[in-house]
């Protein structure tokens, strides 16, 4: 982790607070979310996660500072287990998730993901609302 402390101190993971949307099992979908919308940011969509998408350290560093005041996770509700315990977001980044820096956290399922075409493309329905 070490090798990679001076490359996130020249490029923080910075987003206004309120817009943090983490995923799990959902990359795809949360892609197609946030390429049309302004009111949520992924970790990928900033400078440095988009540098770094796909390697395991973004779990282990760096998520629990991008997360403020009110965070969305989507999870994809048409496979068994939409939470699994054993992923690096169930095992390392919820418990990161530290109060008072974040205020409250919101879990959307998304039961179709054909569901995402529609909250994609209307930016102005919040992100609970669309589904």
């Amino acid at each position: 982790m070490n090798a990679y402390d001076s490359l996130v101190a020249a490029a923080p993971f910075e987003h206004a607070c309120n817009k943090t949307l983490f995923w799990s099992k959902t990359k795809n979908l949360v892609r197609d979310l946030t390429k049309n919308r302004d009111d949520v940011v992924a970790l990928e969509d900033t400078l440095l996660g988009s540098v770094l998408d796909g390697l395991t350290w973004c779990g282990k560093m760096g998520s629990s500072d991008f997360a403020c005041e009110d965070v969305t996770v989507i999870l994809d509700g048409s496979i068994d287990t939409p939470f699994n315990l054993s992923t690096t977001f169930a095992t390392i980044e919820v418990k990161r998730i530290k109060h008072p820096k974040v205020k409250s956290l919101t879990v959307v399922i998304v039961p179709k993901r054909a569901q995402i075409k529609k909250c994609s493309s209307d930016p102005k329905t919040p992100i609970g609302k669309c589904w």
